[in-house]
């Protein structure tokens, strides 16, 4: 009896938070760690998380994902993993991830690495803020958007990855009539209570040192290889931590760019200073001009550029080669000779062509969020911010010297020459889906040239006339690509008001 009694005084002790001390976290042998931009690395120093394969109840390949300390952030299924970048690694089947406090934060289906069928998102409270339908990595289907409070907000329709309707309210049509739930939503928030429990032992302290196995799953035996089919490598045995010499290789310019794109703290409504890049072209090339309405007619008169904005952003480059159809144009549609003296191009200007066909066809509309980082990096743009939407509806504004001030609605200066670059759209787990692409600048020779470049690639003012006579508010469209449905209908919004968007020039990308 005093020998059981001990051994209850000793295991209380060790579970009494505070007798709870801070020890290093041990980490399971076959552990993968992967740092804040998912690349490979040797060890718990310099990682965000850590990997833990295993199979579920039916025996399909899986992987866990965690926290430094222990806290469960994601679990998916998987065709192959790749240990040195994660972006080939190749999903199938059901991926969740989790909130800090345990509840699910969003459930996606894939096939053969792409999205593919249902997908759903959650707030922080628990209740669902989207749902959504993906085909081959496209939104297609509809969509509801609901409000914390549970309300349906918005039901759209997409096709193929483009809006074809949107209302406000509607009616849910998974939610069965008789049970009132959404059986995909119960199915895969079943084990939610044991999640959570788990998080808050992580919180208080009360490190399990290692994730344990639910009923019916295992932990893959450190012999197990895995065949990385993305890239055709030779299958690595999973033999525990690998050497740090195995990851080290040379980083390409996208994911150097990406690197340096800094996020502010929680709390911190205004970014810090602006640090550009070494090999990044300086945003101070781009000289600012006054932006009030006197004076800026003048600035549009000064030249006409007809050449297409090259798509020099090295992000781009992936961009650049699709075969995205250029519009068919008509004789008459062409432009008018150059009457103007050519404006000198600025060294990291908003590319059209670029930004265009991120939109146009849709098949370059879902990218991870690494790929926007690198691609606005590599315009000098390395403060971000999320400024949220309805559900998964987000945009990600990527700044300059200003930033958008979530209490007030408005955009706020912070220097000289400020730019901004956002896309709008929605976002699942780390991977983006963009609608909507807002720029902002000081310049007036940058909105004449985004606007140039437009009118080279078929584009027309809607209504006709010249723009440079419009004061910087004007409408551009493709007259072969205007219908809602459209994959490559892009209309541009050019708008220039004082005391709108801190009184810069407002162009605006949107896929119909």
């Amino acid at each position: 009896m005093r020998k059981l009694l001990l051994n209850l005084l000793m295991l209380t002790l060790a579970l009494h938070p505070t007798a709870a001390q801070p020890t290093p976290h041990h980490y399971p042998k076959s552990a993968i760690f992967y740092n804040k931009n998912g690349y490979g690395v040797g060890n718990a120093k310099g990682a965000a998380f850590y990997r833990i394969m295993t199979r579920d109840a039916k025996g399909r390949k899986m992987f866990r994902e965690y926290t430094l300390d222990g806290r469960l952030c994601a679990e998916k299924h998987y065709v192959s993993i790749n240990r040195k970048d994660d972006r080939r690694t190749v999903l199938t089947g059901v991926a969740r991830t989790f909130h800090r406090s345990g509840r699910v934060e969003s459930i996606m289906r894939y096939k053969g690495g792409k999205a593919h069928g249902r997908a759903v998102s959650f707030y922080p409270s628990g209740m669902v803020g989207m749902k959504l339908n993906y085909n081959n990595g496209l939104l297609n289907g509809t969509t509801y958007t609901y409000n914390e409070s549970g309300k349906l907000e918005y039901t759209t329709v997409w096709r193929n990855g483009s809006k074809v309707s949107e209302q406000r309210g509607g009616h849910d049509k998974y939610i069965s009539q008789q049970t009132h739930t959404d059986s995909f939503c119960e199915e895969y928030r079943k084990d939610e209570p044991f999640i959570m429990a788990q998080a808050q032992a992580v919180a208080s302290g009360m490190d399990q040192q290692k994730p344990v196995a639910r009923s019916g799953e295992r932990e893959l035996p450190s012999h197990k290889t895995i065949a990385d089919v993305a890239r055709s490598e030779t299958p690595v045995a999973d033999n525990g931590n690998v050497s740090p010499s195995g990851f080290e290789r040379e980083k390409t310019e996208s994911e150097r760019l990406a690197e340096t794109v800094r996020y502010p703290e929680p709390g911190i409504a205004e970014p810090p200073a602006h640090e550009t890049p070494a090999t990044v072209p300086p945003v101070a090339d781009i000289q600012s001009k006054p932006t009030t309405k006197k004076g800026a007619r003048a600035q549009l008169k000064r030249g006409k550029v007809t050449d297409a904005a090259a798509v020099g952003a090295a992000t781009a480059a992936r961009i650049a080669t699709t075969q995205v159809p250029k519009p068919v144009r008509q004789e008459a549609e062409k432009p008018a000779k150059p009457s103007h003296p050519a404006i000198p191009r600025a060294k990291g200007e908003f590319s059209f062509a670029a930004l265009y066909q991120l939109l146009a066809g849709g098949e370059n509309r879902t990218n991870e969020l690494t790929f926007f980082d690198s691609l606005a990096a590599s315009h000098g743009l390395t403060l971000s911010q999320t400024i949220k939407g309805h559900g998964a509806q987000k945009e990600l504004a990527y700044n300059h010297n200003m930033y958008y001030d979530d209490e007030s609605g408005k955009d706020i200066v912070s220097g000289e020459n400020p730019r901004q670059m956002g896309f709008f759209g929605v976002g699942m787990g780390n991977r983006f889906t963009i609608q909507r692409i807002n720029l902002y600048t000081s310049s007036a020779d940058e909105m004449t040239h985004l606007a140039e470049d437009a009118l080279a690639q078929g584009f027309t003012v809607l209504g006709g006339g010249d723009f440079r006579d419009m004061d910087g508010n004007f409408v551009l469209q493709h007259p072969a690509h205007n219908k809602a449905g459209d994959p490559y209908a892009v209309i541009v919004i050019f708008t220039h008001v004082d005391g709108a968007y801190a009184g810069l020039y407002h162009v605006q990308l949107e896929a119909k």
